[in-house]
């Protein structure tokens, strides 16, 4: 787990988008952040781009983590879902 968002912990920043296009309005080198979406999380990744995607369902994680997502934001509920499954 890592923390994100405390004035105690540095963090690199996410920035939210909703499409590709908004990925230029973004710094250079900076971890977009959106729902879940295949067809956006390829193209982030054939472009090399850092993302983290919103998940609510352990078939939505387990797609994510294969399209190469470097970060999931998931509920607790599901983080717990997620440990049991692995077990």
């Amino acid at each position: 787990m890592l923390l994100i968002g405390h004035d105690a912990i540095a963090f690199k920043p996410f920035y939210a988008i909703h499409t590709f296009e908004e990925v230029q309005t973004t710094p250079s080198c900076s971890i977009v952040l959106f729902d879940f979406n295949t067809v956006l999380a390829k193209k982030c990744a054939d472009e090399k781009i850092l993302f983290a995607l919103h998940v609510k369902q352990i078939k939505e994680l387990i797609l994510a983590n294969a399209l190469g997502a470097s970060y999931f934001i998931v509920t607790k509920s599901l983080a717990l879902q997620a440990q049991k499954n692995c077990r």
